[in-house]
């Protein structure tokens, strides 16, 4: 969103930040996704309109900890494997994201528990959880 963007950089310009910190990939091909997530510290989401945010588990399945606004189905989707954080206050979001960056246990919690979060959601589990639903619905 070419608004969205301008505003975006407009801050960064206003904060005085390095803007060769900032990548705006726009999509990403799925051959490269892949590589975006193993160079990852951490993945934030601040959306406030995410539905199941399939991105979230691909995070957590690449051991990429999570840090989100926990609008929407972002709770329901994390289930405690991640950081869910409300109201939309971006100075604590900081620390938190500072907090998952550099407190190597607190990192690895949350990798562990993304990793065993990731596992629910893998094709043969999903597959089987659709069957019984199918199943008990009579169908």
């Amino acid at each position: 969103m070419p608004s969205y963007y301008a505003a975006i950089r407009a801050l960064i310009v206003e904060h005085q930040l390095s803007p060769d910190r900032f990548w705006f990939t726009g999509p990403v091909p799925t051959a490269e996704l892949a590589a975006y997530y193993r160079h990852a510290h951490a993945y934030v989401s601040l959306s406030e309109h995410e539905g199941f945010c399939v991105p979230v588990i691909e995070a957590m399945a690449m051991d990429v900890p999570v840090l989100a606004y926990a609008a929407a189905a972002v709770p329901e989707t994390l289930a405690g494997a991640g950081v869910a954080f409300a109201p939309k206050d971006l100075e604590f979001a900081a620390e938190l994201l500072g907090a998952m960056i550099y407190d190597e246990s607190f990192r690895d919690r949350l990798v562990a528990g993304g990793r065993a979060r990731a596992r629910e959601f893998e094709r043969e589990r999903v597959t089987q959880r659709a069957k019984d639903a199918l199943s008990a619905a009579g169908i």
